[in-house]
């Protein structure tokens, strides 16, 4: 679903009739018009989890990481990534706004997401995945493919036992894990012994 605030910004005249022709009903509908934080908010569709978990997504542009609207940018993804606590992220940046033709299809120009990172860099806490596009067609199949990779993680993702992890508690060698019988005191506290000794 598209956050209803899209609708106001000179994007949608790209971006609106791309999600129309979607077949997908998940990127079809709008959310509420109070929505501030980000652009799309998709559900994970994640087996054996008992939790629902929500991507969304902020849509960026080339536009965006110009020096004179830098600071509108920064306030966007700092609002985006308060949302941490509770979803999965990440920001979808539209390398062109043109649709793809003979001539530009196979180009696509890398420096916004440079700027991009650049900026995320100098005033972000934490880093954020990109998904750069090269044109709108390509908008809602890069979204579906991110969507599908990421509830793939997320069910390969598995939880270890503490008692698991003792074997490779080890200052020796942590390649390898300890043999069965060996008493984990002893080799991890070997140098004290030896200090204590000398």
């Amino acid at each position: 679903m598209f956050c209803a605030s899209l609708r106001k910004r000179p994007l949608w005249r790209i971006v609106g009739p791309v999600l129309a022709s979607t077949g997908s009903p998940k990127l079809r509908g709008p959310l509420p018009p109070s929505c501030r934080t980000h652009d799309f908010q998709l559900p994970l569709n994640v087996r054996g989890t008992g939790s629902q978990r929500i991507l969304h997504v902020l849509l960026v542009t080339p536009a965006s990481v110009r020096d004179a609207v830098k600071d509108d940018t920064v306030t966007r993804l700092e609002r985006f990534i308060a949302l941490t606590i509770e979803s999965d992220l990440v920001i979808a940046l539209l390398l062109s706004e043109e649709k793809a033709t003979g001539s530009n299809s196979q180009k696509a120009d890398m420096m916004p997401l440079l700027l991009l990172q650049k900026l995320m860099l100098e005033h972000l806490p934490i880093s954020l995945p990109v998904i750069p596009i090269q044109h709108p067609e390509l908008l809602v199949p890069a979204l579906q493919s991110h969507l599908k990779e990421t509830s793939r993680e997320i069910q390969q993702t598995f939880s270890c036992a503490p008692a698991d992890l003792v074997p490779y508690c080890t200052a020796t060698d942590p390649y390898r894990p300890l043999d069965q019988h060996t008493v984990i005191s002893s080799d991890l506290f070997r140098q004290c012994e030896i200090c204590v000794w000398e």
